[in-house]
């Protein structure tokens, strides 16, 4: 059960009011400051990394070496149809099952 208490308050009204406040992106700060876009874009925790950088990664990895070649995706048949489905599952698994373990975790490591 998540425990609202840690993130904000509610009035009397029962309004609710968080603790901090939402930051713009540096994007959308006026005036521009390109140093902190630029941190934003590459640093840790940023737009880039680790997350998206991470997807990029993976992409590559199933373009290059996981995906059959031109010739044989020319012609409809299940043999390579069936390699990319289950190539996919496979993905879906492993990424599902990691984001699940850190909740298990997080959970865990809470009590």
């Amino acid at each position: 059960m998540l425990d609202e208490s840690n993130f904000g308050t509610r009035d009397k009204k029962g309004y609710w009011k968080p603790f901090g406040k939402i930051l713009a992106q540096p994007l959308y700060i006026v005036p521009f400051k390109p140093l902190n876009f630029i941190k934003w874009i590459f640093g840790w925790n940023g737009y880039l990394f680790p997350w998206k950088f991470i997807w990029i990664i993976i992409a590559v990895i199933c373009w290059f070496y996981l995906t059959p070649t031109l010739n044989q995706i020319k012609h409809l048949k299940f043999d390579w149809i069936a390699f990319i489905f289950f190539r996919n599952c496979i993905i879906i698994f492993f990424i599902c099952g990691f984001f699940s373990l850190v909740l298990v975790f997080k959970k865990i490591t809470k009590h």
